[in-house]
C-alpha cells in the first residue's frame, strides 16, 4: 500500500495539469482517503467476524452473547487494527516522509536542534 501514499521515488508524477508538485499532492491526498476507507471496511470485518464466530462457531446466539462478542470484544479488535493500521498508511509521521527526502533533517525540530539529543518536548 505504500505505493498509493507515496509519489515515485524518482521525483516524477504524471499529472502534468496544474504542475508536478500540486498532481502529485492530490493524488496522495485521494489515495489517503481510499485507503482509510478500505481499512474501516476491513475493521467493520473484523467486528462481523467476531460476532459470527461467536454465533456460528461457538453456537452462542443469546442477545448478551451477541453483545460481548459483537460489541466489546470485535469493537475492541477493531479499534486496535484501525489504530496500528491509520498510523502506518494513512497518517504517516511527517518526519519519516522528510528522511526520504532529506535525511540530513530527518532528525531536526522546528527550531533546529536535533530531537535524538535533547530530551525536553
Amino acid at each position: 500500500m505504500d505505493h498509493l501514499l507515496h509519489p515515485d521515488p524518482a521525483g516524477h508524477c504524471n499529472a502534468p495539469s496544474r504542475g508536478p508538485q500540486e498532481g502529485c499532492r492530490i493524488r496522495r491526498r485521494f489515495s489517503r482517503y481510499v485507503v482509510f476507507v478500505l481499512l474501516n471496511i476491513a475493521a467493520v470485518a473484523i467486528q462481523l467476524a467476531c460476532l459470527g464466530f461467536s454465533r456460528y462457531v461457538l453456537g452462542l446466539d443469546s442477545i448478551v452473547a451477541d453483545n460481548v462478542s459483537g460489541t466489546l470484544i470485535g469493537q475492541a479488535l477493531a479499534t486496535l487494527f484501525r489504530f496500528f493500521t491509520y498510523d502506518r498508511w494513512v497518517f504517516p509521521d511527517e518526519r519519516d516522509q522528510a528522511a526520504a527526502s532529506d535525511p540530513a533533517q530527518a532528525g531536526t525540530r522546528e527550531d533546529g536542534r536535533t530531537a535524538e539529543l535533547d530530551s525536553t518536548p
